[in-house]
């Protein structure tokens, strides 16, 4: 009888131990996001980008194949109109749905995080995490 309740023991205790979560494949793919993004749409916490050939007159970035970015963003500290853009070098990472982006700006480097909401051929729904 003993045997029998250690060998049922056994068997469960593998069985829980062989499980293994499932990943997340539901979520937007990495591989969608090299390209250019324009015409941020902020909307609480998210921002939309819209997929582009090449930058217009406004902020836009653009994630290349290579994990370097061109950021096109605010040539100095000013935000008021008329403003005037500046394109900024940079590189990035994705680990997972979240991307890692450091890049200069008028008043040196900065780092910051997105989550990836959702990727597709026309649109990038990103959402901030930080920013150092």
């Amino acid at each position: 009888m003993r045997t029998l309740v250690s060998v049922i023991f056994l068997a469960v205790g593998l069985t829980l131990l062989s499980c293994e979560k499932e990943k997340n494949t539901s979520g937007p793919l990495p591989g969608e996001l090299p390209g250019c993004w324009i015409n941020p749409q902020y909307n609480d916490s998210t921002v939309v980008y819209e997929r582009a050939a090449e930058f217009n007159d406004g902020p836009g970035i653009i994630f290349r194949d290579d994990n370097t970015l061109i950021e096109r963003k605010n040539a100095g500290w000013c935000g008021t109109p008329p403003v005037t853009y500046a394109d900024y070098d940079g590189s990035y990472s994705v680990n997972d749905s979240v991307v890692s982006v450091t890049v200069g700006y008028w008043g040196g480097t900065t780092e910051y995080s997105l989550e990836l909401v959702a990727v597709d051929a026309d649109h990038l729904t990103v959402k901030w995490i930080y920013n150092k």
